[in-house]
């Protein structure tokens, strides 16, 4: 019966999605999920605090220790509104600290889940064997030779050659490899001002470069780090 009602939860909450990606501001809503510690299931006023800033579709999985945090954004620029929900985070629950945001890695058994399939038909376009071939490479083999993907590379290729219409999309690949390259540099962190805006600071000795739009400042890694100076005035920095 658990299962049968997990099941029943599942499908509930993809419709529910669904209607919101259809009713979304933006074309697209992105999942975001954050690996934090000071998250806590049995702490209701911080589930509170967290529902009220994020909307009721925010969940907590895990613990204090090892605990995982999803969001959902209504984004036209994704990188710009994942950081503005970790800067938030910051703001209305700073017991939470982000360490990463999760890559959320799939095996064919998770695959076939997702997309509702048999094993054997994923692993045939993972090999290549059917549909249009080029499917993504894994990202890695664990265990008993198990193939390993990022969601991320693997959900644009089911959208465009096997029509899958997902009602949420995952951080894109270079959005997910900018804010694990800023979470994991001791010299970056989010600041928030008391007017409620935010932007990223960076000592001089980062080798992560700085861009600052419209008063707001994006941590950028690229080729060629080098260190910058943050203007007073805004506008664009080039390392």
């Amino acid at each position: 019966m658990g299962t049968l009602l997990a099941a029943a939860y599942s499908i509930s909450r993809m419709e529910e999605w669904k209607r919101k990606a259809h009713m979304a501001t933006h074309q697209f809503i992105f999942e975001l999920r954050l690996v934090a510690t000071g998250l806590s299931l049995n702490d209701d006023e911080q589930l509170c605090r967290l529902i009220d800033a994020f909307g009721e579709d925010t969940t907590v999985a895990g613990g204090p220790e090892a605990g995982e945090l999803s969001l959902l954004l209504d984004a036209e620029d994704p990188l710009t509104a994942a950081l503005e929900a970790i800067a938030a985070l910051h703001r209305v629950a700073p017991e939470v600290q982000v360490r990463r945001v999760d890559e959320d890695l799939v095996a064919i058994p998770d695959i076939t889940v997702r997309i509702g399939r048999t094993r054997e038909n994923v692993r045939q376009m993972a090999d290549g064997t059917r549909g249009p071939g080029s499917f993504p490479p894994p990202v890695g083999i664990v265990g008993d030779a198990i193939r390993v993907w990022r969601w991320a590379d693997i959900e644009p290729w089911l959208r465009e050659h096997a029509r899958y219409d997902f009602p949420t999309r995952p951080l894109p690949v270079t959005v997910l490899d900018t804010l694990n390259a800023c979470l994991s540099n001791p010299s970056w962190r989010l600041v928030t001002s008391s007017a409620g805006s935010w932007e990223g600071h960076l000592d001089v000795s980062s080798p992560l470069p700085l861009r600052v739009t419209q008063g707001k400042a994006l941590a950028v890694p690229r080729a060629g780090w080098s260190p910058v100076e943050v203007p007073s005035g805004g506008g664009d920095v080039a390392a």
